[in-house]
């Protein structure tokens, strides 16, 4: 074995012996990392380390020369990555971070960076436990992160363009027809009326229903309304909207009896229901 060892070139022989000394080092880390999880590396191992791992990239460069620059360029990325820690003293929703708040946090640039576009390609955070496949923060960072994180779900209907663009397979149209249809409405009473949107896939559907809630909707004033207010809502046709200032003239609406006298449709009146006042 020695006498293959020293037949190798003195370039592949000193390649041979940063990889052993790496390994060493990688053991070594081990090692401590068992005995003590909770300690953090030091400055000065750290910085080994980073040399160790340079060394080998520079000894593994056959064809041509490591430039100095880029044994410190490299060497300072790795120190920055691994004595990166999270500094979190406050509940926070993900959804509602900027840039800056992941820095504010403890995150370099990079890592910030990487954050808010892994974020954006999910249409936001569904779960806290979501963060822990963000790849470029330490295992012990991840789980700071999700202790702290708490999702604030805000209802669809307060939900704007850009809450809407976020979710995969929205786009300007469709985010213009929901919220059309929302405010034609008067605000959706369940999630499953986003079924009702023309051309919104079942997919898209799901996707915003795990990202939001319900509040109340906007009442339809079946008493005052104008024959142009009640034809506008996508409920109530045209020929309903005579029939509704027919009755009232009539009688008042006071109860849900009543609306069987302009709808025959027991479907239709369980989806008027909860947007009919009778005030």
């Amino acid at each position: 074995m020695l006498k293959s060892f020293f037949n190798l070139t003195k370039k592949e022989r000193k390649a041979s012996v940063y990889f052993i000394m790496l390994m060493l080092v990688l053991l070594m880390v081990k090692y401590w990392a068992s005995s003590d999880k909770n300690t953090v590396v030091s400055e000065v191992f750290v910085e080994q380390v980073a040399d160790e791992v340079v060394l080998k990239e520079i000894s593994q460069t056959r064809n041509k020369k490591a430039s100095p620059e880029r044994f410190v360029e490299n060497k300072k990325k790795i120190k920055i990555d691994s004595r990166a820690r999270v500094n979190v003293t406050s509940f926070f929703d993900p959804n509602r971070m900027a840039q800056s708040d992941w820095v504010s946090f403890g995150l370099s640039e990079k890592q910030a960076v990487t954050m808010m576009r892994f974020i954006d390609s999910r249409g936001g955070v569904v779960e806290a436990e979501e963060l822990l496949d963000v790849y470029v923060l330490s295992k012990e960072d991840k789980e700071v992160l999700v202790s702290w994180c708490r999702i604030d779900k805000e209802s669809v209907n307060e939900w704007e363009q850009a809450d809407f663009k976020r979710i995969k397979g929205v786009g300007e149209v469709l985010t213009l027809r929901i919220m059309k249809y929302r405010d034609k409405l008067g605000g959706f009473y369940s999630l499953n009326q986003l079924n009702e949107v023309y051309g919104l896939d079942s997919s898209v559907v799901n996707k915003i229903k795990e990202r939001t809630k319900i509040t109340v909707v906007n009442s339809i004033a079946i008493n005052s309304w104008s024959y142009r207010e009640l034809m506008n809502h996508p409920y109530i046709a045209k020929s309903e909207a005579k029939l509704i200032i027919k009755q009232r003239t009539i009688a008042p609406f006071k109860e849900e009896s009543q609306l069987f006298e302009v709808f025959s449709d027991e479907k239709k009146i369980e989806r008027l229901k909860p947007y009919i006042s009778y005030e």
